[in-house]
């Protein structure tokens, strides 16, 4: 029981968020009585995309079927950009993780942006396929830039089994790359892991690949379940029981030529991303899932407006009462969110 309350808030547990400022947004999320859409507290957790470029094309993605016309246009986070939200999200935020639909290590900045942040004593967090070209002191500077945990999406110990899900990725630049990480970090710090999406095809390797995370240094190995469209429905394969089973899954935020009809039923408990979570894109523009990949569904920037207009614009309190059941009206909400299986 304490290792799994562990496993999902160790990372909010650091002496830097133990700030005033901190603390009493906290308390007044976790005292919020939720009686109307506009809440009295700002986001605890925050997603940054350092940039929606990525070499990999990843099926279950949407920058597998990325399409110019619908998803948000390719573009890197600028780290000046970076330093106008982190000054607006500094004084609440308990976790920042720098990533969303894109490789973050193409992103120049990243250690940069990640040292700004741990200098405001927030804890960054980022997810990689480590498939990006990086200098000797890239690597450097990544590694001692003060990043709390890097993940490592590693889904194979061979080329041929690894690229059934990472398409056009290499298994090769990755290893070499997490190798360079680890020998350059000092201490313990970033905790690295090795995080394997188990999927039908690779399963029979999850444990050589516990040996390999184990062999090189690695600080934990994970295995996932993977997903995957099968017919054209969404699947996740159940690794204890070895099979694949349907699943309920946001697919218009994956497929761009998919007829999202409204759900039949609405999930058992209000969406949690909309009571205490940001996500922004690269270009300063809010979303409010990391689901949100498309132009249609980005909104207000916070690079122009400030945290409380973004947070409580007359849309998302629409959404939040939706959620709550303070209102019956669908179409008055996010347009990501009228199709979305768990609102």
């Amino acid at each position: 029981m304490l290792g799994a309350l562990l496993d999902r808030y160790g990372d909010y547990l650091c002496l830097a968020n133990l700030r005033p400022s901190k603390v009493w947004n906290a308390v007044r999320y976790l005292l919020a009585r939720r009686k109307s859409g506009r809440l009295g507290y700002y986001p605890l957790y925050y997603m940054i995309e350092t940039g929606n470029v990525c070499r990999l094309r990843c099926s279950f993605c949407c920058q597998g079927h990325y399409d110019l016309a619908v998803h948000s246009a390719k573009a890197l986070l600028r780290y000046e950009d970076f330093t106008v939200l982190l000054g607006k999200i500094r004084k609440y935020a308990l976790v920042l993780d720098l990533f969303k639909h894109g490789e973050p290590l193409l992103n120049a900045d990243l250690a940069r942006m990640i040292a700004a942040a741990r200098a405001a004593g927030i804890r960054c967090r980022v997810n990689t396929a480590l498939n990006g070209e990086l200098s000797d002191a890239a690597v450097r500077d990544l590694a001692r830039s003060g990043l709390d945990k890097l993940v490592c999406a590693i889904d194979g110990v061979t080329q041929e089994v690894y690229e059934k899900y990472r398409v056009k990725g290499s298994l090769a630049l990755a290893l070499e790359n997490a190798g360079r990480i680890l020998r350059a970090r000092r201490g313990r710090r970033p905790i690295v892991i090795f995080r394997m999406l188990v999927f039908e095809w690779n399963a029979h390797q999850v444990e050589d690949a516990r040996r390999l995370a184990r062999d090189m240094g690695f600080d934990r190995f994970q295995a996932d379940p993977g997903g995957n469209f099968i017919d054209g429905r969404p699947h996740v394969w159940e690794i204890d029981r070895r099979r694949w089973t349907a699943t309920q899954w946001h697919v218009e935020s994956i497929l761009t030529r998919h007829d999202a009809g409204v759900p039949g039923s609405r999930s058992g408990r209000p969406c949690p991303s909309l009571f205490n979570t940001l996500v922004l894109h690269a270009n300063g523009a809010s979303t409010v899932c990391c689901h949100s990949s498309r132009k249609e569904w980005e909104h207000d920037s916070l690079l122009e407006l400030s945290l409380d207009k973004v947070w409580n614009s007359q849309v998302y309190i629409a959404t939040r009462e939706f959620a709550l059941g303070l209102d019956h009206d669908r179409s008055a909400v996010w347009p990501q969110c009228r199709h979305c299986c768990w609102l």
